[in-house]
């Protein structure tokens, strides 16, 4: 069985997480009540896929080089527990900075807070 098989053959899915789940990469931890699943095609996305009801979520959290001539843009992220946090880094000719901008909280009833880090 791959990753994800149980979730093919349901409706509650739409086009970007099919193609999402099609190219899943790792099994993580479960976060919350969900099961985690990381997937890359261009982008890093986390799967959330919620095995009582067969819902997913797909939360965008890993982009590598989005960068120009004269810097480089990168995002990263972890996950804590039921925190997903993101990263994103800025290299420029006179140096580098790395700060959080955004936490994901997974409440225990699948409710899913997104926040802006502010500076």
């Amino acid at each position: 069985m791959e990753i994800g098989d149980i979730f093919k053959n349901t409706n509650n899915l739409d086009t970007v997480m099919q193609i999402s789940i099609d190219n899943c990469r790792y099994r993580l931890p479960n976060i919350g009540i969900y099961e985690c699943y990381y997937s890359y095609q261009r982008y890093g996305n986390l799967i959330l896929l919620d095995p009582k009801t067969n819902e997913g979520k797909l939360l965008n959290i890993y982009a590598n080089d989005l960068g120009g001539d004269s810097h480089t843009t990168l995002r990263y992220f972890y996950i804590d527990k039921n925190e997903i946090h993101i990263f994103e880094g800025i290299c420029y000719d006179d140096g580098c900075s790395l700060d959080e901008k955004i936490k994901i909280i997974i409440n225990q009833d699948g409710e899913i807070n997104i926040n802006q880090m502010r500076k």
